[in-house]
């Protein structure tokens, strides 16, 4: 039974460990921190899948150390110092049993990008674990923040970052520019009240307090990241860069401070998207693919430009194929629009001002495409010198083919329009909309031409309108219309009117009304027509019916009309019994 019991102990035991390694082994996938494992005589063993995308280096460029040394930092002299400090502070890390979490490196990448990494170094028995972290959008920002120092004393009040000197005996601002009393909302003269603390939330205070006890002591920090209190009370990341500057004669503290609120929002958003880069990055492509938006960067200091997958594809060119050149990419443009799309990024990098422009390309096999082109560009604040620019490309051909036939779609319905204005003066027929809020109703010209008007007249509210007929008309029409608002029966009357110049004319109106969600009539839209002709000829038509009615009652004798057909048509019988039964014999008989 015990030999039984330890079995099946140590078996468990072997599961325990198998699924502990293979946990161990997902982290270790898909963390999104490159982790290089190195040996007891720091050989390299292998690297996850994050490294690899980081360095582009995978494990056959890693095995050989001597091989990743000179790859990684082809300089031989910054080789010699780095491998030095790296071998210093790893046997340091292994004496003491202690981790390496900030050893910073310029790691030249396969793709020959030089970029920072901040390394660290954990030691272990048999293995020993390096992390790699992409540093590099940090240190340029804060190499961007350094160089903005150069020359503050002179610079400093037109520096678009906040700047603040502090007398670091008192703590009292004696200096802000401009920019920092916009990035917290004080005036300089509130500002001269406070110390840094004030600009603080209370669980920042004791952070102050250190930080300005080590700089006091000569311990400078290239950036602090704080929260900071704007005067309405609004919670905002601020980073802040000190320096030790000479100001009136005394050494004082001064501090430049970035507002990285949305920075550190979109680092949060990157870092969590960094758990799914594969995903993500198949996603942004396949964005860019449904957007048709490529995006390029170019290096200014490396002479180096970069284009998405869709910046190839836009081109009708396979991703990677070539090598990207600003050439390259200009052999694609209409030559009409060459000069166009130069002279607007000459001038962009002159003005140093955000451009954008649209051009024309023509891919391999003669089709033109229609391309934005849009692009910011960082300059050296000192020199003026451009360092890198970022741009995107949108392919727009739809768009502009959707514009042309809008365009063309417009033109015929301005073409319908001044035709179907021709047919309302022909017809005498105009519209008109009545806003019921605003009570306000607009005429078409025919409406002014029906009621004996000039278009500069103005047009009456609803209750002069209603004054522009015959009472009894005018009660008729408001009842109606009222009635077609609450119980949206057809609007349909025919009505009297006055015109400017006193003239009765007759008018056919007929509207629609349109209501808000509540069921409230807001806008109705109508035409009225001036049936004035027409009516007077009915009115005539029945008056000469009621003339020959009155002769037929007022003959004595036997009568009856014919059609053109000689079809009896009416006839008066007298009141004889001979007529009668003449008239009898012959209704409804052709006449020979």
């Amino acid at each position: 039974m015990g030999v039984s019991s330890d079995i099946t102990a140590r078996k468990k035991a072997e599961i325990a460990l198998a699924q502990s390694e293979a946990r161990y082994r997902t982290l270790y996938d898909a963390s999104p921190v490159g982790i290089v494992v190195t040996g007891s005589e720091n050989e390299i063993l292998l690297g996850n899948d994050s490294f690899k995308k980081m360095t582009g280096y995978d494990y056959q460029d890693v095995a050989n150390p001597e091989a990743w040394w000179k790859n990684a930092y082809p300089d031989a002299e910054y080789r010699e110092k780095i491998s030095t400090e790296w071998l210093q502070t790893i046997n340091h890390a292994k004496a003491t049993n202690s981790s390496v979490t900030a050893f910073e490196a310029y790691i030249t990448c396969k793709n020959g990008e030089q970029r920072y990494f901040q390394l660290g170094f954990m030691p272990g028995s048999e293995i020993n674990i390096i992390t790699f972290t992409d540093v590099h959008d940090l240190r340029m920002a804060q190499q961007a923040v350094a160089r903005a120092s150069v020359n503050m004393h002179n610079l400093m009040g037109g520096l678009p970052q906040g700047v603040g000197i502090v007398n670091h005996i008192t703590h009292r601002f004696e200096y802000v520019n401009n920019a920092l009393c916009k990035l917290f909302g004080y005036t300089p003269e509130e500002f001269y009240t406070l110390t840094p603390k004030d600009l603080h939330p209370p669980y920042e205070y004791e952070r102050v307090r250190e930080d300005f006890a080590q700089l006091e002591a000569g311990v400078m920090h290239e950036t602090l990241l704080y929260d900071v209190i704007h005067k309405s009370g609004t919670v905002l990341q601020m980073e802040i860069t000190p320096i030790f500057v000479e100001y009136n004669g005394q050494m004082t503290i001064a501090g430049v401070f970035s507002d990285v609120s949305e920075k550190i929002q979109a680092t949060k958003a990157l870092q969590l998207a960094k758990d799914k880069a594969e995903e993500n990055e198949l996603l942004l492509k396949q964005a860019q693919r449904i957007a048709m938006m490529g995006s390029w960067s170019l290096d200014y200091l490396q002479n180096q430009l970069q284009w998405s997958d869709a910046v190839y594809e836009i081109l009708g060119l396979i991703p990677d194929s070539v090598i990207p050149t600003y050439p390259l990419y200009l052999s694609f443009v209409h030559p009409d629009d060459k000069a166009l799309l130069d002279d607007a990024y000459q001038k962009h990098l002159q003005q140093q001002a955000p451009y954008d422009v649209r051009h024309r390309i023509v891919l391999k096999n003669g089709s033109i495409k229609y391309i934005n082109a849009s692009g910011v560009t960082d300059f050296d604040e000192v020199t003026g010198e451009p360092l890198y620019t970022i741009g995107i490309m949108t392919d727009v051909t739809k768009q502009v083919q959707a514009e042309q036939t809008l365009l063309k779609a417009k033109e015929e319905a301005e073409a319908r329009e001044v035709i179907l204005k021709q047919v309302q003066k022909i017809a005498k027929t105009g519209y008109w909309t009545f806003n019921i809020e605003q009570n306000h109703i607009t005429w078409s010209s025919d409406v002014f031409d029906i009621f004996g008007m000039d278009e500069t007249d103005p047009v009456p509210v609803y209750q002069q309108y209603m004054s522009m007929m015959p009472k009894e008309d005018a009660a008729l029409v408001d009842k109606t219309y009222q009635q077609h608002l609450s119980q949206r029966i057809p609007y349909d009357i025919t009505h009297r009117i006055y015109t400017k110049q006193g003239e009765i004319k007759y008018v056919h109106e007929r509207c629609e009304t349109f209501y808000d969600d509540n069921a409230k009539p807001i806008k109705s839209l109508g035409v009225i027509a001036d049936i004035t002709a027409e009516q007077h000829s009915t009115t005539e038509l029945k008056a000469q019916a009621q003339y020959i009615d009155s002769l037929l009652q007022a003959i004595p004798d036997l009568l009856f009309v014919l059609d053109q057909g000689r079809q009896i048509h009416c006839i008066q019988i007298l009141q004889r019994s001979t007529a009668a039964d003449a008239a009898g014999n012959v209704y409804g008989q052709k006449l020979q």
